[in-house]
């Protein structure tokens, strides 16, 4: 993934976290504020780097990733337009695929971030396949213009 402004950060929890973490936080990652912007989440469920595919950042590589959820920022509507995700197969990210079920599109929480940032939720089924007891995640946002 690459664009003109990333920030990525990484983070270990137990797998019992997930649904607090998606619906209190909802995953909200927070940009500057946004031309178009698409952010992924890079899901490790397995927590083993030695499996899965690796994700190049700018920042360095993150290794393990078996799904990415995909994001996508509408700059004009400030809303999240698309939610994707993407599995890892044979070491490889497969073409992403359309998370259903999702009330698309809502809102981004212009300005409501710290120092005026914009907040961007998104969200992942809680019936989407986990591996292990552990949920290894890395976030990564890229403008695209």
């Amino acid at each position: 993934m690459s664009g003109s402004a990333c920030e990525k950060a990484w983070l270990d929890v137990p797998l019992r976290w997930l649904p607090f973490l998606l619906m209190i936080l909802a995953v909200v990652m927070t940009v500057a504020p946004l031309p178009a912007a698409e952010m992924s989440v890079l899901l490790n469920s397995d927590d083993d780097t030695a499996t899965g595919c690796t994700v190049v950042t700018v920042d360095g590589d993150f290794d393990g990733v078996e799904s990415v959820l995909i994001t996508v920022v509408d700059d004009v509507t400030d809303e999240v337009t698309a939610v994707t995700l993407s599995d890892c197969v044979g070491g490889v990210l497969a073409p992403p695929t359309v998370v259903m079920g999702l009330p698309l599109p809502w809102p981004v929480g212009v300005g409501l971030g710290e120092a005026g940032s914009d907040v961007v939720e998104t969200a992942l089924p809680l019936g989407a396949p986990l591996i292990g007891t552990t949920l290894r995640m890395g976030f990564v946002s890229d403008n695209l213009m």
